[in-house]
């Protein structure tokens, strides 16, 4: 069995999106960067598990160290750039039902290391476009985070010189009370991780920002989406017979870039729920098992993207 393995800037990418012929931000929902290494020839990774929900994204990671001592390596996790504004898009419209205080943390991004809860160092970005606005923000006292109407009211109290620098380059609209901010904002979470001889275990979770194409029925699924998403012709069968006879379209998928290397033994598994159903096109290397929408293989390189269309009450 293979179990080298080499990290570089990017590799281990979890990314929530569809297909590029579908792709725009109210479709698609936002891809979270993902787990990045530098690169450590002593540290490969034996075990990979990928559990897919709507509700939850649960990555477990089983890491084999072969040095005599301790390897410690830096690990980030990069949340993606949310808009911030009153449109649909917005962190506070996708994400409505998390709780206020906890928006910088907007996919409730949890890590375990060999079951115990690692607080990971939070760091804030504005961007606009690919543009990194967070250091003259900084300088200026511009609140990076800003979608909560407390922060907002901060922006209003800006002094009026900043605020028309802002508003010029349209990164601010309107006036007092009603200032909207015009940047994304991003987290991204950070720990130094301590590789001991032998295995490491770390989970990671997350709750997905879907993508809602929209709000397509099950029956207005056009040639594009069954392509991409492999739908075969039992699925709507299946949806008609089940109790789930309306539903909605929800899209989200698990981006993975080219690796060096290859993973001992890999698992991946797409949740349904009694009322949802689900639908992909397995990257090739897989092998189903005898348990439905499960997939294994032995060192396998994960080079495609994962893409599920589920279909939701």
């Amino acid at each position: 069995m293979t179990l080298q393995y080499s990290f570089s800037a990017g590799v281990l990418v979890l990314f929530f999106v569809a297909g590029q012929a579908l792709a725009n931000d109210a479709v698609s929902g936002y891809p979270a960067g993902g787990v990045v290494f530098k690169t450590d020839k002593d540290v490969s990774i034996a075990r990979q598990h990928i559990d897919l929900s709507t509700r939850q994204v649960h990555v477990r990671y089983v890491f084999v160290s072969s040095a005599a001592a301790p390897v410690v390596k830096t690990i980030r996790f990069a949340m993606p750039k949310m808009p911030q504004d009153d449109t649909p898009d917005s962190l506070l419209e996708l994400a409505p039902d998390r709780a206020r205080d906890n928006l910088k943390n907007y996919m409730v991004f949890r890590v375990l290391v060999d079951g115990k809860p690692v607080a990971p160092k939070h760091h804030e970005f504005a961007w606009s476009g690919t543009r990194n606005l967070t250091a003259g923000f900084l300088k200026m006292g511009v609140p990076i985070f800003a979608a909560t109407r407390d922060a907002r009211e901060k922006l209003g109290q800006l002094p009026d010189k900043i605020k028309h620098q802002l508003a010029m380059q349209k990164l601010i609209s309107g006036h007092g009370d009603g200032i909207m901010p015009g940047w994304d904002y991003q987290s991204v979470y950070e720990w130094q991780q301590s590789f001991a001889p032998g295995e490491t275990g770390i989970d990671i979770t997350y709750k997905p920002i879907l993508g809602y194409p929209n709000d397509m029925g099950p029956h207005g699924l056009t040639d594009d989406f069954k392509t991409a998403y492999c739908i075969p012709s039992s699925f709507l069968e299946n949806h008609a017979q089940g109790a789930n006879t309306v539903g909605e379209v929800a899209l989200l998928g698990y981006l993975a870039s080219d690796m060096n290397g290859s993973i001992g033994e890999f698992h991946v598994k797409v949740d349904e729920d009694s009322d949802t159903l689900a639908s992909l096109c397995v990257p090739a290397g897989l092998t189903a098992t005898d348990k439905p929408m499960e997939w294994t293989a032995k060192d396998f390189t994960l080079k495609n993207d994962f893409k599920v269309l589920f279909l939701v009450p």
